[in-house]
């Protein structure tokens, strides 16, 4: 039976045995830990990318909607892009006029 002095000293160092094994598993775990941290902090990744604007003229019959609904992404609905709009141009009541510019976001994924 070992003492209790005996049992804290039996304890198994680690030791490198492959530096060339060694060095692989290093830079394995760093590239690990570069492609899930480029993931954590990617915008693009958690839906909160900038959008770039375009320059639209509005011709007679547009509304902001049908514009909204040919810019609609994916991933935004025309409901939100036609709020966006409304709120970059400063458009009270969705009102529009044919010859005004308005400036569209465009969701890039």
């Amino acid at each position: 039976m070992m003492s209790g002095r005996q049992l804290c000293t039996a304890k198994k160092q680690l030791k490198i045995v492959s530096r060339g094994r060694f060095i692989v598993f290093i830079t394995f775990l760093m590239l690990v830990m570069f492609v899930i941290g480029g993931f954590a902090f990617n915008p693009h990744a958690w839906g909160t990318e900038e959008p770039i604007y375009e320059t639209v003229l509005v011709h007679q019959g547009d509304t902001v909607w049908e514009i909204s609904a040919e810019y609609a992404s994916g991933n935004k609905s025309i409901r939100a892009i036609s709020n966006t709009i409304c709120e970059i141009n400063d458009i009270q009541n969705a009102t529009i006029y044919p010859g005004q510019t308005l400036q569209v976001p465009i969701y890039v994924s």
